[in-house]
């Protein structure tokens, strides 16, 4: 009976032994695992560090620029956006926006920048997306954003639903004198006066879909289409007050060469007729001014954003869009 006992208390050690065994084997291949996620991360966190270091290369001319020395950029912007399209050539309709206020969340890191924003949280697909990368030697816009919402369309109300997509991306010329970044509060500071060329592409999608509403004209129509692509060339320039140098007033104007241009008008009723929807040609012209206030640590922008493009149809019809944004930015910056 002893000896049972005996083999009994065995039999528990062994198989309480093989339990610690598995919980230590279990434990070892997370610590393993997690090891190697965090190595992963830190691989991939030093690439894009990497990627960061090209692109704000620091051979710029020191005696027209300074290293801001913060990497990280929280902040608010506080935005106006509107928007106004003019139809048709005859008889000259006309669209407008209300007015759309934003209070957007900024976060950027080096040379990256995010911001994202609702125009009215009951609607899910009311939204604003900002997304850049502000370089020294070039840099990429994209933004998107989405409304729908009550528009004035020949002094009416009806619904209209609107969607815009733009992408530009762009290269400075003399960007050891001029920097595109310290017009956007980014890595550098602007310490004397100076300008530059710009050359870059654009691409500009913007869809209207507007419910039961006749134009001026009497046309019914139920969608508007415009999609735009091309060659942009033009000129920036940063004034820094000499008396105030902590203060940045920028301006540039780029317009825009279309080698893409396919435009749609959609009538409610087929049997209507707006001219061909097709390739024609059409004009895009972007234009931009700043003003930043910097202290050690904080800073202060004002940003409008005017985009301008008229886009062409057959039998002379067009389309005129109006893009006015503006914004006032507050942020911190820290290490």
């Amino acid at each position: 009976m002893a000896r049972g006992m005996q083999r009994d208390k065995r039999r528990e050690r062994g198989v309480g032994g093989v339990g610690v065994s598995l919980c230590l084997v279990v434990l070892m291949s997370f610590c393993s695992l997690q090891s190697a996620g965090q190595n992963f991360f830190r691989r991939q966190w030093d690439i894009f560090n990497r990627i960061m270091d090209r692109l704000e290369d620091s051979g710029y001319d020191t005696v027209y620029m300074e290293p801001i020395g913060t990497r990280w950029m929280v902040g608010s912007e506080l935005g106006v956006m509107s928007r106004y399209l003019t139809l048709d050539g005859d008889s000259a309709s006309r669209i407008e926006t209300e007015p759309r206020m934003t209070i957007k969340l900024k976060v950027e890191y080096r040379a990256v920048s995010l911001s994202f924003a609702k125009f009215s949280f009951a609607n899910k697909e009311d939204w604003d997306f900002n997304f850049d990368i502000c370089g020294r030697k070039w840099g990429l816009d994209i933004s998107a954003n989405k409304s729908v919402s009550a528009h004035h369309v020949d002094g009416s109300l009806a619904d209209v639903t609107q969607s815009m997509l733009g992408f530009n991306a762009y290269y400075v010329l003399k960007n050891k004198q001029f920097s595109y970044p310290a017009t956007r509060g980014k890595q550098v500071h602007q310490l004397q006066s100076a300008g530059s060329p710009l050359f870059g592409l654009s691409y500009y999608y913007h869809s209207a879909d507007i419910q039961d509403t006749l134009l001026r004209s009497g046309h019914g129509v139920g969608r508007i289409l415009v999609n735009n692509g091309g060659i942009s060339a033009g000129y920036a320039y940063n004034i820094v007050p000499q008396t105030s140098p902590t203060w940045l007033f920028s301006m540039s104007v780029t317009p825009t060469l279309l080698f893409l241009s396919r435009n749609e008008i959609t009538p409610v009723d087929e049997s209507e007729d707006f001219g061909q929807s097709g390739w024609y040609l059409s004009a895009l012209l972007p234009a931009r001014f700043a003003i930043n206030k910097r202290w050690s640590h904080l800073f202060l922008s004002y940003y409008a954003y005017l985009f301008y493009s008229r886009t062409n149809y057959g039998g002379g019809h067009y389309v005129e869009t109006l893009d006015l944004r503006q914004s006032l930015s507050l942020g911190y910056r820290f290490k």
